[in-house]
């Protein structure tokens, strides 16, 4: 069981990330679907309200979980009935990307030195 806040809402944010990362791959997959709704994964909210309720935090992260919905703020439907741009969708999904990277870096014990040393620099291009 965890007792470090901290490590919990780490891994909800990777859960998170990832599920919303499912949902942007299905808006992906349905781009030309019609009739298709754009869904989402609400997690960054879900977090913040877990973090900043009157329950203790680890009780509210322990019992967090993610599912897709549908997208209200969707926009405009086109004229298929669909509601996913896919220009949109993909520049989402690499964000998330990029999120998921950062979280899933910190999800893991660090062991090294207190405080951890500073990276090594970047060598200057030839």
């Amino acid at each position: 069981m965890l007792f470090d806040t901290t490590q919990l809402a780490l891994e909800r944010a990777i859960e998170g990330a990832g599920k919303r990362h499912e949902a942007l791959a299905a808006n992906i997959a349905n781009a030309n679907t019609p009739g298709y709704q754009r869904v989402d994964v609400d997690f960054h909210g879900a977090l913040q309200a877990a973090m900043g309720g009157d329950e203790d935090s680890n009780t509210a992260l322990e019992g967090l979980s993610f599912s897709a919905a549908k997208d209200a703020s969707a926009g405009a439907t086109r004229a298929d009935g669909s509601t996913v741009e896919l220009a949109t969708a993909i520049s989402t999904k690499r964000r998330i990307d990029t999120a998921y990277e950062v979280y899933e870096k910190y999800d893991r014990p660090y062991t090294g030195a207190c405080p951890p040393p500073p990276p090594d620099p970047v060598p200057a291009p030839k």
